[in-house]
């Protein structure tokens, strides 16, 4: 890999740290689930509460036109 040539900025480090963190944290937390590694009740809360503020919450989200109604979608299609 080629050496940098300029450093990198603060915010982008302390993001990259986290993403670390949050790799490590699954990582134990996976070996626990698959592998039956011991983890303590306390510790696997404070890892699903680290990884709540690093990972990205995957929920559900409804779309609705005007009103609340339905979204209205219109496409063109053209041949020639």
């Amino acid at each position: 890999m080629a050496a940098r040539t300029k450093p990198l900025s603060q915010p982008k480090l302390e993001e990259m740290r986290k993403r670390i963190q949050a790799t490590l944290l699954l990582k134990k937390l996976e070996d626990h689930v698959l592998n039956g590694s011991e983890m303590k009740t306390s510790q696997i809360r404070a890892a699903e509460a680290l990884l709540r503020k690093v990972v990205p919450d995957l929920s559900s989200v409804q779309v609705s036109g005007e009103g609340g109604g339905a979204v209205q979608h219109a496409v063109r299609v053209t041949f020639g």
